[in-house]
């Protein structure tokens, strides 16, 4: 979890004199919607590749990955916020081969050193959507996806919100309201061939995580901590073939109110 915080947030290049002391204050009231969409009478023979990266309200107050120090922290993401991204292929007849498709929603991120009192409410909306649909076959090109560690994802979907990581803060609030985070993987045959060859599906993987109110703190040296997750958090990966199913794995993790310590 920790890595691939600092990994999204570092997008955000900001330099030590912005940072040095004083309270940041950030509001997202509005709409970061993305489509990606390739439609094929045939083949689509890849690597085809669609990425969808929505972020919002980042404090990354680090510089040559030396946290800095900042004062009060703001976030705020007000009911009517949405984050959402559409991945789409389709192809009538065809196949699809190594053809990936990736989502991240990211809302409510601060990374520094030392920090007072640190508000991050969420009441708006996460929404990835990837979808494929395929006439013949299709072949996610990740073999031996049923047994890796850490493999590579045909479909994968995240949404982020109200994160923080920290080595000192004062008080710390995190809320998630609202309409939550939702995540489709949809594959789906929609073909009219042999129902015993046309069809398979081979070397896929979907996956889904959706993370809220994170705290990973290096210090107990705070006065509070408050979490509160009242939002749905949905995640649904969906594999309509014909034929074979063969080296598919389907993976999805939701997860609420979690803050790490270090060990006494």
């Amino acid at each position: 979890m920790k890595t691939f915080v600092l990994a999204t947030a570092a997008v955000i290049a900001l330099s030590s004199s912005a940072f040095a002391a004083g309270n940041i204050s950030q509001d997202y009231l509005n709409v970061q919607d993305l489509k990606n969409s390739i439609t094929l009478n045939h083949n689509g023979d890849g690597p085809v590749k669609q990425e969808i990266t929505n972020t919002a309200n980042v404090v990354a107050a680090t510089v040559e990955d030396t946290k800095q120090s900042v004062g009060n922290v703001n976030q705020y993401a007000s009911g009517s916020a949405l984050q959402q991204g559409s991945n789409f292929y389709d192809t009538t007849y065809g196949m699809w081969n190594n053809s990936t498709q990736s989502i991240a929603n990211t809302l409510n991120v601060a990374l520094a050193d030392s920090m007072g009192n640190v508000t991050q409410a969420a009441h708006g909306y996460q929404n990835g959507s990837n979808y494929v649909e395929f006439g013949q076959k299709i072949d996610g090109g990740v073999p031996g996806i049923v047994t890796a560690e850490a493999p590579v994802y045909p479909q994968s979907i995240r949404n982020m919100a109200n994160i923080v990581d920290a080595t000192n803060l004062q008080t710390l609030s995190q809320t998630l309201a609202g309409s939550g985070q939702y995540a489709t993987n949809t594959v789906k045959y929609t073909g009219s061939g042999n129902q015993w060859t046309d069809g398979p599906v081979t070397d896929f993987g979907q996956q889904i995580a959706n993370t809220a109110n994170v705290a990973l703190l290096a210090s107990t040296n705070f006065a509070s901590m408050s979490q509160v997750a009242n939002a749905p958090q949905i995640g649904i990966n969906s594999i309509v073939g014909q034929g074979a199913v063969d080296h598919v794995r389907q993976t999805a993790a939701n997860v609420a109110n979690i803050f790490t310590l270090p060990s006494p």
